[in-house]
C-alpha cells in the first residue's frame, strides 16, 4: 500500500521558466496533489488557490485550466486582469456548500448557486454582463430542474416562467 504522507514542495514551470504552479505531492504512484496549492499565469499573475485531497493532475479542469480532481475547502480563481474569476467552497467528499460563485472579468456577477437544502435542492442563479437577471432555476441533488425555472430579457422582462419535477417540463 502506498503512503499517502506529503513530499516536499513541488512546482510546475511553463517553458519559459515562470512558475506555474506550487504544492506539495504524496508519495503514491502516480503522485497525487495535497495540501495548499497556487497556480500563476505566465505573466505573474495569481490564477487560482486552494487544497487538494488526492488530487490527480489528468483530470477535468475549470475554466482556467485548474485541476479539479480532489479539490476541497475554499477555493478562490482571477482572470489574468486581476479580477476575481470564482469562489467556492467544497466538503470532505468534494460536494459544494456554501453560496458559489463566478463573475465575468468585467467584475459583474455571472452566476451563484445557493447552498443545498436539506432535500438536497438548490437555486442557480445566472446574469448578463450587464449585471440584469438572466436566469433563476430550482434543480435537484443530480442537476435536474425542479420548481420554477425563470428567464429574463435584458430589459427586466420575463421571457418565460416553466415549472418543473424531476426535470421534466409540467
Amino acid at each position: 500500500m502506498a503512503a499517502c504522507s506529503a513530499a516536499p514542495s513541488y512546482e510546475e514551470r511553463y517553458p519559459s521558466g515562470r512558475l506555474r504552479a506550487s504544492g506539495a505531492l504524496t508519495l503514491d504512484t502516480p503522485p497525487l496533489r495535497t495540501g495548499h496549492w497556487v497556480f500563476w499565469y505566465e505573466s505573474g499573475q495569481k490564477q487560482a488557490e486552494g487544497y487538494y485531497v488526492k488530487g490527480r493532475s489528468d483530470g477535468r479542469v475549470d475554466e482556467l485550466g485548474v485541476p479539479v480532481d480532489g479539490q476541497r475547502g475554499v477555493w478562490s480563481g482571477w482572470f489574468e486582469s486581476g479580477a476575481k474569476a470564482f469562489e467556492y467552497t467544497l466538503d470532505a467528499e468534494g460536494r459544494h456548500i456554501g453560496t458559489s460563485t463566478r463573475w465575468y472579468p468585467n467584475g459583474v456577477r455571472a452566476s451563484e448557486a445557493t447552498p443545498p437544502d436539506r432535500y438536497g435542492h438548490f437555486v442557480v442563479r445566472q446574469w448578463y454582463r450587464n449585471g440584469a437577471k438572466h436566469l433563476e432555476s430550482q434543480q435537484d441533488q443530480d442537476g435536474n430542474l425542479d420548481g420554477v425555472e425563470i428567464e429574463w430579457q435584458l430589459d427586466g422582462s420575463v421571457l418565460r416562467q416553466q415549472h418543473y419535477r424531476q426535470g421534466k417540463k409540467l
